[in-house]
């Protein structure tokens, strides 16, 4: 449950390779990895969450991981700071 349309957002991959993991938290301690290395791609429900510009995406270089995982994977990330 997202009430106050905030996540913790950070991304990791290793070199100059694809997004190998996305990490979400929210600020009643619930948190979510996605190891979307292994999948090959940004699962749908994923990607309509990270390209919600109402949901505000927090954390150290945000913009920049939303930038990466486009250029990954074609998908759009909006709302970081």
């Amino acid at each position: 449950n997202l009430t106050d349309g905030v996540l913790g957002f950070d991304c990791e991959w290793v070199n100059e390779g694809p997004v190998s993991l996305v990490q979400l938290a929210t600020n009643n301690g619930t948190a979510a990895v996605f190891r979307i290395g292994k999948m090959g791609h940004v699962p749908l429900q994923l990607q309509e969450l990270l390209s919600n510009n109402a949901i505000i995406k927090v954390g150290v270089g945000a913009y920049d991981d939303g930038r990466k995982i486009l250029s990954s994977y074609n998908c759009v990330v909006l709302g970081t700071l």
